[in-house]
């Protein structure tokens, strides 16, 4: 199975079971060791930490935490692109000439 994440990843919630979670931007810290939040059926899952709080729903009780589990799935890598960046082309800047001014009458 090919992950999306990493551990030490910043990634965005762009899918959630709970509306509120939507749009967070969490720290990927490592695989879901097991806890008091269990998501059956969902695929791998990562212990995240965000500085908002985030919803979950265990037996009918609304959870709010910082950390929890989010699958791979609903989340969305932002990563560094500067590994890339080395094989772009840098754009020369065009020179533009300055307007002259005009011949001063004598």
């Amino acid at each position: 199975m090919k992950l999306r994440c990493q551990p030490g990843d910043l990634a965005l919630v762009i899918r959630a079971e709970h509306l509120h979670n939507i749009g967070l931007i969490v720290r990927v810290l490592q695989p879901y060791p097991g806890g008091d939040i269990d998501l059956p059926g969902k695929d791998f899952l990562w212990d995240v930490d965000c500085r908002q709080l985030q919803m979950w729903m265990v037996n009918g009780s609304v959870l709010w935490r910082h950390r929890g589990p989010v699958p791979d799935a609903f989340l969305l890598p932002i990563r560094d692109k500067r590994h890339e960046a080395s094989s772009l082309r840098v754009a020369q800047p065009i020179p533009i000439p300055l307007p002259q001014s005009p011949p001063s009458a004598a």
